[in-house]
């Protein structure tokens, strides 16, 4: 049981990487412009992100 709610966590995990990612994305036929700040951010957050929950995983592990 505790394998399945791991993974259900890590699959809700990657559906909001998804989502924002998707969210985040020009639409068809529009320029993007100078790019978009928040995917310039999505690989130091994220990194971030793993830093600070790793050890709340590891604990339960």
């Amino acid at each position: 049981m505790k394998r399945f709610t791991w993974l259900f966590i890590s699959a809700l995990l990657c559906l909001l990487v998804v989502l924002f990612w998707n969210a985040m994305t020009p639409k068809l036929g529009t320029g993007s412009g100078n790019g978009n700040p928040a995917i310039l951010l999505f690989i130091p957050l994220s990194i971030l992100f793993l830093v600070l929950v790793s050890p709340v995983f590891y604990r339960y592990i």
